[in-house]
């Protein structure tokens, strides 16, 4: 009986797999940056608007006091 050799994958093919595979990798990580960036800069923008707006109750409260101290 004739052995009959054993077919292996073109050496292309396996380059082209590993090639698309880190492509998709790629792809996958750069996706994940842009919702993390996404992310962090609303998380940012709310920080700052949270910021402001308790920086104004202050104010109104330190005007309160002032204006209180003055009627007595």
């Amino acid at each position: 009986m004739k052995e009959q050799p054993i077919e292996t994958a073109p050496i292309e093919v396996v380059n082209d797999t590993i090639t698309n595979i880190f492509t998709y990798a790629n792809y996958f990580l750069v996706a994940g940056l842009v919702v993390l960036l996404t992310y962090m800069t609303i998380r940012d923008f709310r920080k700052k608007q949270r910021e402001k707006k308790l920086a104004k109750e202050r104010e109104e409260y330190n005007r309160f006091e002032e204006n209180d101290k003055t009627d007595l």
